[in-house]
């Protein structure tokens, strides 16, 4: 069920460490370069991060749709950061070069400091959206065959938002 107001979407029926309204956690993981990944580099952007594991195959079609995401609506408005969350880090480099050049963000999750310690993450694929104040609008703990169609209305929804302020 959802309720929406001026600048915030609420969603209901979700479980996990973080709640709808809380501020995005600051840290999204090691990039490939080896630099940190952080919510503040995309302050002012809609912010959609997910978690995956190379042997999920709904974690590989978030992926797909999180590509799909950053290309349409460009890094000026929106970042898609998709991080690796159960794999090492070999295999997690190795699945990232042979997806090869991406438009989303990749990072990783070396020690689940990040998908445990901050997001609260039991399973992957576990999805979270941000609002341009960073504030989370939706939370997605699963992936079903609608999922795809609810995130590009929820994304679309916060950047006619975004647009509005």
């Amino acid at each position: 069920m959802l309720f929406t107001l001026p600048n915030l979407v609420f969603a209901q029926g979700f479980g996990g460490k973080l709640s709808v309204g809380d501020k995005m956690p600051e840290e999204l993981g090691i990039g490939p370069n080896g630099r940190k990944v952080r919510t503040s580099n995309n302050a002012g952007k809609i912010l959609v991060v997910g978690f995956w594991d190379v042997h999920c195959q709904s974690c590989l079609t978030m992926l797909s749709v999180f590509d799909n995401l950053q290309k349409s609506a460009g890094r000026d408005r929106l970042t898609a950061v998709a991080i690796n969350h159960g794999n090492s880090v070999t295999e997690y480099k190795t699945f990232a070069d042979a997806l090869g050049r991406v438009s989303m963000t990749l990072s990783h999750d070396r020690d689940f400091k990040v998908g445990i310690d901050d997001f609260g993450v039991e399973m992957v694929p576990y999805m979270v959206i941000a609002n341009h104040m960073g504030e989370i609008a939706f939370i997605h703990s699963s992936y079903s065959g609608d999922t795809t169609s609810k995130l590009a209305k929820q994304v679309t929804l916060l950047l006619r938002q975004q647009a509005a302020n």
